[in-house]
Formats: structure tokens, sequence, C-alpha cells
């Protein structure tokens, strides 16, 4: 368990800097080209890292056979919002100074989480039957 624990933690690690470069891309173009460096880079780095790393390792509670699928997704939701709000609002990744563009922020945040999720879900779920197909053909035989 610590083996698949330390994976998924470095598989959410990866995808975090991913999406830190896909974000500063996003806010370069936004900008016209005229953002040029991200303050305190290492810190915004290092807390991508970590909210990447936990909504993946948030994502175990799906390994576990005794859970509901709603827990499994209450515990994956609470746990990587859990980690993401504190450090967002820490290194000011949502504003504070303007109620609408946090409440913006948030959403966008939410409806992001909420697509990959599905995304996944879809994904797994047409493995799921593929797999579930070739049992019931090998049964037959």
């Amino acid at each position: 368990m610590i083996k698949l624990f330390l994976e998924y933690l470095i598989y959410g690690a990866k995808w975090g800097c991913v999406i830190f470069v896909m974000m500063g891309i996003f806010v370069d173009v936004m900008g016209d080209g005229h953002v040029t460096s991200i303050d305190n880079f290492a810190a915004n780095a290092a807390g991508a890292m970590v909210v990447g790393a936990g909504f993946c390792v948030s994502s175990l509670a799906y390994k576990i056979e005794s859970l509901a699928l709603w827990l499994k997704i209450v515990v994956n939701v609470l746990v990587g919002f859990g980690v993401f709000f504190p450090i967002a609002f820490s290194l000011d990744w949502i504003s504070t100074g303007s109620p609408r563009h946090a409440i913006i922020f948030v959403t966008l945040v939410a409806v992001t989480f909420i697509a990959l999720a599905f995304g996944d879900y879809l994904i797994n779920g047409r493995d799921a039957k593929a797999i579930n197909q070739k049992i019931k053909e090998k049964s037959l035989d």
C-alpha cells in the first residue's frame, strides 16, 4: 500500500506541474505576452505539486471496495479541495480583494475538477465494460 501511495503521490505531483505550466501559458496569453515572471515561483510550483498530489492521493479511496461509491467521491473531493483551498488562498491564487473574482475562480476550479473526474469516470467505465465483456466471452467458452 505504501508503494501505491508513493506512486499516486508522484503521479499527482507530475500533474500539478503540468497544470501549473498550462496555467502559466494561459495567463501569459491572456496578458498579451506581458507576463514575464511569476512572483515566488518556487512556492507556486511547490503548491501546484502539493495540490496535484492531494487530489491524486485522495483518489486512493476508490481502491477501498468496502466504501460506497458516493463516499469515495466525497472523500476524494473533500481531501482534494481541503488541500487546494488553503494553498490557493495562501499563495494568492484566489484573490481575496474581489469577491467576484474569488467566486469566479472557485467556480472554474470546481467545474474543471468535475469535468476531469467525469472524463476519468467515462474512460474507466468504458475500460470496465470491455474487461467484463472479455470475461463473459471466456466464461462462455
